[in-house]
C-alpha cells in the first residue's frame, strides 16, 4: 500500500449566487480520497505514518475533541497502516457518539481526560505522566512499545511537509487558494508550497485571531502571501446558526459538492459573501481544498487508497 497523494479531482463550482461575478471557482475534492482517511487529515499523515512505521514497536498517542475528525483519520490509518493507537479525548468519559465508536472498532484505545488537562496537552512534562498513567492502566499496550505523538491535529513538521504539496495537486492555473482553518497549520502548508504569483485565504472556524496569527508564524508561514477572514465563523468552533445550516443545505444541493456547518460549510459561505462583495479582482481564479470531515459510518471500511 502506497503513501504516495491520490490523483486529485478538480471540479468547478456552478453555484447560483456567484455564476455572473466575474470569477471561477474551483473545488479540490480531497475529501474523495478516502471514507474516512481523507481530506488535510490524510496530508497531515501521509509523511507522519512512514515515521511511525520505522518502529514495528511503535504506539502512536494523539488529541481530540469528541467529534474529532482527526481521531477518525488516524484510527482509520492505524487499521489500514497495522499501529496501535490511543486517543485522548477532551470530555467527559460518559460521551459517546458515531466518531468514538468508530475509533474504537478500528482499534484506538480511548482515554478521556478534564478540558482543563487537555490544556496542557502540548506540554512535555504532562505527556510524560500522562504516558506513565497510561501505563499503568492499559500495560498491554505500552509495554515496550515506543511511543510516538502526534499533536492535536496532527500539527507537526511532517504534516506541514504533507500540505505543501496541495498546490501541487491544483491543475488548474489558480490565483487563490482557500481553506478552512482550525489550527492554521493546513493553512501555513498550502502558503509554504504555494508559487509567488498565488494567495492563500484563510477561513477560520473559530474566534481565535491571536493563535492564527502565532500559528502562521510559527509555522514559518509566507505572511505576505495569505489572508485570514475572521468574520464567519458564526460565533465559534461547531457553533452554527439557521442561516448557515440552510446555505449548507442549499450549497449541497445545487453543487452536488457535500458541506458540513464546522469547517467546508463555512469556507464555502464566507468565499460565496466575498465574492458577492467583490473581494476578488475580476477574472480572478480561485481554489478551494474541501477538508472532508464528513463520514458516513455505515460505510464499508476500504483498506486502500485510490491510486495516484
Amino acid at each position: 500500500m502506497s503513501e504516495s497523494v491520490p490523483t486529485a479531482i478538480i471540479q468547478e463550482i456552478r453555484y447560483p449566487p456567484i455564476i455572473n461575478s466575474g470569477v471561477q471557482l474551483f473545488v479540490l475534492r480531497d475529501d474523495l480520497i478516502h471514507p474516512f482517511l481523507n481530506g488535510n487529515k490524510w496530508r497531515k499523515l501521509k509523511y507522519n505514518i512512514p515515521l511511525i512505521k520505522e518502529n514495528h514497536s511503535t504506539l502512536v498517542i494523539t488529541f481530540g475533541g469528541a467529534w474529532s475528525n482527526h481521531l477518525v483519520a488516524t484510527a482509520a490509518a492505524g487499521k489500514m497502516y497495522g499501529f496501535p493507537s490511543i486517543g485522548i479525548v477532551r470530555g467527559d468519559e460518559a460521551v459517546s457518539n458515531d466518531a468514538l465508536q468508530f475509533a474504537q472498532e478500528c482499534g484506538m484505545t480511548l482515554h478521556f481526560i478534564s478540558r482543563e488537562k487537555y490544556r496542557e496537552r502540548n506540554i512535555p512534562e504532562f505527556q510524560w505522566q500522562l504516558e506513565k498513567e497510561l501505563r499503568q492502566i492499559h500495560p498491554e499496550l505500552l509495554e515496550e512499545k515506543f511511543v510516538y505523538w502526534l499533536p492535536e491535529g496532527g500539527a507537526n513538521q511532517a504534516a506541514l511537509k504533507g500540505c505543501e504539496e496541495i498546490p501541487l495537486a491544483i491543475s488548474i492555473d489558480t490565483n487563490f487558494i482557500c481553506c478552512a482553518c482550525g489550527t492554521g497549520s493546513t493553512l501555513a502548508g498550502i502558503a509554504r508550497g504555494m508559487k509567488k504569483h498565488q494567495a492563500a485565504i484563510g477561513i477560520p472556524v473559530l474566534n481565535a485571531e491571536t493563535y492564527f496569527n502565532e500559528s502562521l508564524i510559527h509555522w514559518e508561514a509566507p505572511l505576505s502571501q495569505i489572508e485570514l477572514h475572521h468574520q464567519f465563523t458564526f460565533g465559534g468552533y461547531a457553533k452554527k446558526n439557521k442561516l448557515l445550516t440552510d446555505f449548507c443545505e442549499h450549497f449541497s444541493k445545487h453543487t452536488t459538492i457535500p458541506v458540513e456547518p464546522v469547517y467546508t460549510g463555512k469556507m464555502f459561505y464566507g468565499l460565496t459573501q466575498l465574492i458577492q462583495d467583490g473581494h476578488f479582482p475580476q477574472g480572478s481564479v480561485i481554489t478551494a481544498i474541501h477538508t472532508g470531515g464528513i463520514f458516513d459510518f455505515n460505510q464499508e471500511f476500504s483498506r486502500r487508497l485510490p491510486s495516484g
